[in-house]
């Protein structure tokens, strides 16, 4: 199957908007109306040329903050682990960078590479457990917050993952076909990829815990020429 006949699956199970062709594989759109707004459900094609692209369904959530903030974490990395043991003996970088590694973030996000605009204020933000519990499950998945526009107070956040981290086709198979027995077995169950809808569910809670996470706290007041 493809990412738009999962896509028109998804719609007919949970309603929303679709703008989706089927003669296309990969264009299509899904607007959800989320628990506190609405969600755009879509794919991105990612590359350095048409030929060598890479796939990421992504979710995106709208909010509003007091001023323009970007944090971008994303997925984990052997390499950026070893960063970390380097930058743990390290004093905070301040407020003058964007590179965020503070010794004191989370535990569960130190093999990811965290960018923000405001580290201070990033420290609140990774202080809910849902988000970093959530997002440290999923060690293939970011997120990416930023601002719509220049000066802009309406922020996009988005949740996304690479469209090989999860299955298109759908599990519709009796309880005794050899693919059922299979899944009994733990080894067997432990290799098995999410599917389509199970990896778009819970790419939405992570966009809205992500939302909620950023607005759960006021930020705070920059010093002057900041």
């Amino acid at each position: 199957m493809t990412w738009n006949e999962n896509l028109y699956r998804y719609w007919k199970a949970h309603g929303g908007t679709l703008f989706a062709l089927l003669e296309q594989t990969w264009d299509g759109t899904l607007v959800l109306e989320g628990g506190k707004g609405p969600l755009l459900i879509r794919t991105e094609a990612v590359g350095p040329s048409r030929y060598e692209l890479d796939y990421y369904i992504t979710v995106t959530a709208q909010v509003t903050l007091e001023r323009p903030y970007a944090l971008h974490i994303r997925p984990a990395s052997l390499m950026w682990a070893g960063v970390h043991q380097v930058l743990d003996g390290v004093m905070d970088l301040g407020r003058s960078t964007i590179l965020y590694q503070d010794p004191r973030a989370p535990k569960a996000l130190k093999k990811r590479r965290i960018t923000t605009s405001e580290p201070p204020f990033t420290k609140w933000v990774l202080q809910s457990a849902p988000f970093v519990e959530l997002l440290a499950q999923q060690k293939d998945w970011a997120v990416r917050i930023g601002a719509s526009a220049a000066e802009e107070r309406l922020h996009a956040v988005t949740a996304y993952a690479k469209s090989d981290s999860f299955s298109l086709m759908p599990e519709v198979f009796s309880m005794d076909s050899p693919e059922a027995v299979q899944a009994e077995d733990p080894e067997l169950a432990g290799l098995r990829m999410p599917s389509f809808d199970e990896t778009l569910t819970q790419l939405i809670r992570l966009a809205e815990e992500a939302a909620a996470a950023v607005t759960a706290w006021p930020m705070p007041i920059l010093p002057p020429g900041e």
